[in-house]
């Protein structure tokens, strides 16, 4: 197959363009779950100072309260792209067979071309194995 090297740049093409789009979409993710860690840190510090700060205190419930909000809402965007992420790791996956199933159908073509070859260096080899043992045997015949 002559086309056969040009499907395989187009299929490995394709494959890096789905493995991009599964980063973007598992990036959008991890920055979602990122932000509401950050936040949660920033409740454990702020809590942490609220403590200290005695008759201020009051305040930090009403910050808590929407940083809990917050931090769920990032939660439930993260955990909504889920979907769309196994979506993609399954485009990802056939791509990855369909550039492995060319490359195998390469590979066995070049396998029989490479036989071939070898089967038309043997006939070769034959037949020169052939013309000379019949010139000897005709030197033998003509020198009894």
């Amino acid at each position: 197959m002559r086309g056969l090297p040009t499907l395989i740049r187009l299929a490995r093409h394709e494959l890096d363009e789905r493995r991009r789009v599964l980063a973007e979409v598992q990036a959008r993710q991890d920055k979602l779950r990122m932000d509401a860690a950050i936040l949660e840190a920033r409740l454990e510090t702020e809590g942490a100072m609220a403590q200290e700060a005695g008759p201020m205190a009051f305040a930090y419930i009403d910050y808590m309260r929407a940083a809990l909000v917050e931090r769920d809402r990032l939660n439930r965007e993260a955990d909504a792209l889920q979907p769309e992420v196994d979506k993609a790791l399954e485009v990802v996956r056939q791509a990855f067979e369909e550039v492995k199933r060319l490359e195998m159908v390469e590979e066995a073509e070049r396998l029989a071309a490479r036989r071939r070859a070898e089967a038309a260096e043997r006939a070769a080899l034959d037949e020169i194995s052939l013309e000379r043992y019949q010139r000897r045997r005709r030197v033998e015949r003509d020198g009894e």
